[in-house]
């Protein structure tokens, strides 16, 4: 039982492994041109990934990392 991980960690690396499957090019992109993790954040979430009623988690982070 201790030997395998819980659900949730299973799901999270199942969503992780679509997402980067879904998005390996900008990824790759992110990665050879060194740039912050700002720019992935920008590129793969908030113009890619997310939703538009998805991105307001991502702009409520940043706001709070600024004050």
């Amino acid at each position: 039982m201790w030997d395998a991980p819980s659900a949730e960690i299973t799901l999270l690396r199942q969503g992780c492994e679509i997402l980067m499957e879904n998005y390996e090019d900008i990824v790759e992109e992110w990665f050879i041109s060194k740039t912050s993790v700002d720019y992935l954040t920008k590129l793969l979430c908030l113009e890619n990934a997310l939703k538009s009623d998805e991105k307001s988690c991502i702009v409520q982070k940043k706001e709070n990392l600024e004050l």
